[in-house]
C-alpha cells in the first residue's frame, strides 16, 4: 500500500466534516469564511465554465425549493451576485448541495483570512495516512 500511494500520488484528498476535523470547525471556520467570501469568488470566476454550471445546478434546486412552497432569499438574476443569498441559505440549513459544494470559496495561503493552516486533525487520521504513505515529511 505505500508504494502504491508513493509512486501514483502526490495528494491524498479527505471530506473532512466529521472526519479528519470536528464538525464544529466546519461550522465555526469553514462556514463563515465561505459565507464572507462567496460574493468576491462570484464576482472573479462567474464567466467560468464550471461555475456557471454549478449556478445552473444552483438556480434548478432553488426552484425546486419555490414550487415546494420553502420561504428561501430572492435570487437576482440580473446580477453575478444574485445567488448569493440563496447561497448564504444553503450554508444557514447546512443542506448537501452538489451545486453548493463544488464551488466553495477556498482560501488561499496567505490572504488575510487563510485559515488553511488552521484545522484540527484527528491525530488517528495523521497516523494513517503517514503509515499508508509510508511518510512523516508530507503536509497533513
Amino acid at each position: 500500500m505505500t508504494e502504491y500511494f508513493s509512486k501514483r500520488s502526490d495528494v491524498i484528498l479527505l471530506d473532512i466534516e466529521g472526519t479528519t476535523t470536528s464538525v464544529e470547525y466546519v461550522f465555526s471556520v469553514l462556514f463563515p469564511f465561505a459565507k464572507v467570501h462567496v460574493d468576491v469568488f462570484l464576482q472573479t470566476h462567474h464567466q467560468e465554465q464550471t461555475v456557471q454550471t454549478d449556478l445552473k445546478s444552483l438556480r434548478l434546486e432553488y426552484e425546486a425549493d419555490r414550487t415546494q412552497g420553502i420561504s428561501v432569499p430572492e435570487w437576482n438574476e440580473n446580477s453575478t451576485t444574485g445567488a448569493v443569498p440563496y447561497i448564504h441559505y444553503l450554508i444557514e440549513v447546512d443542506r448537501k448541495s452538489t451545486g453548493l459544494k463544488s464551488f466553495n470559496p477556498v482560501p488561499t495561503p496567505g490572504s488575510k483570512k487563510d485559515v488553511s493552516g488552521v484545522a484540527q486533525i484527528n491525530p488517528r487520521i495523521k497516523s494513517a495516512i503517514s503509515s499508508a504513505t509510508g511518510s512523516v515529511n508530507q503536509r497533513v
